[in-house]
């Protein structure tokens, strides 16, 4: 439990102060902080080297008092200096945080945005020419030596894996694709207890008794389930109508939805499938790309 000393409390990255004139606020570092921030001649986007300065000001800027504000900037001055930062560079940076305009002007600009890896001198001259044809560009992070090498993680079985982009291809050449957050397992047992669904229903109008299998019995009408159940998938609709062996394959893995979500579009749109619709729009520069390729279509 942290005591007052000196007329002083630290609170997390908080330093708490007592004074004549109230409680004043500054910045609470511990002794063991080493003061060591990504240098500025390292492997990295000079917009990220932008952001960590940037967090520290705005830091400062949140939690300081007017009184200890100036003394803090100057200490930020100071540290990163010492980690190879240009002065001209924070001094920059530092104006244009105190001095910034509110953002949310710019949340309704509707401009394309790209997603590359991060490679000296090319992602600089990417970054001029957004300026020049408007489209931002963020830098991610590439493979490092570590990650290739190690051999320490768990690899998840394919079977297991989450976050994919499926097919299911019936005998009769006739394909439906879709994503799920999920397995391709979970996703197709889902399908399966759909079609399961439609032939109990099926049976109990056609005998007049539900099939006696465990679990709950039939509670609608069997033609009404019939129908819920076809609705409810376009897998079971097809195979109930078709009756035809078929196979699933997974065509990519994605973790990230938004992304998941153009890969499915773009399978739909370039292959002839029973999809019920042609699932997210896509932009025009990615539809020509595919165009031009040809990569997202199966023989």
């Amino acid at each position: 439990m942290e005591k007052e000393e000196n007329e002083a409390l630290p609170f997390l990255d908080i330093l708490i102060i007592r004074t004549n004139e109230g409680l004043k606020t500054k910045v609470h570092r511990k002794s063991t902080h080493t003061d060591q921030y990504l240098h500025f001649l390292s492997h990295h986007p000079r917009s990220l080297m932008r952001g960590i300065l940037c967090g520290m000001v705005d830091r400062a800027v949140s939690l300081c008092s007017p009184k200890f504000l100036q003394s803090e900037l100057n200490y930020i001055r100071t540290t990163f200096s010492k980690n190879g930062y240009p002065q001209a560079f924070i001094d920059k940076v530092i104006q244009r945080r105190l001095n910034r305009r509110d953002s949310s002007e710019y949340e309704n600009l509707n401009i394309p945005r790209l997603v590359l890896p991060y490679f000296v001198g090319l992602g600089e001259k990417i970054l001029g020419l957004g300026r020049i044809l408007v489209f931002k560009v963020f830098f991610k992070s590439s493979s490092s030596l570590r990650s290739i090498l190690r051999k320490d993680k768990t690899k998840v079985p394919i079977n297991k894996k989450t976050g994919l982009v499926y097919m299911v291809k019936c005998a009769c050449s006739a394909a439906y694709i879709s994503e799920t957050s999920g397995t391709l397992e979970q996703r197709l047992n889902e399908h399966m207890k759909c079609l399961k669904w439609y032939n109990n229903a099926k049976y109990a109008l056609q005998n007049g008794a539900p099939m006696t299998t465990r679990g709950r019995p039939l509670k609608l009408n069997p033609q009404v389930a019939m129908e819920k159940a076809l609705q409810a998938s376009a897998v079971a609709e097809h195979i109930a109508l078709c009756n035809n062996s078929f196979q699933a394959k997974t065509l990519c893995y994605e973790s990230n939805l938004r992304l998941r979500k153009i890969n499915e579009a773009l399978y739909i749109r370039y292959n002839t499938t029973f999809n019920r619709d042609l699932a997210e729009d896509v932009s025009m520069i990615l539809a020509n790309l595919i165009d031009t390729t040809n990569c997202c279509s199966f023989p």
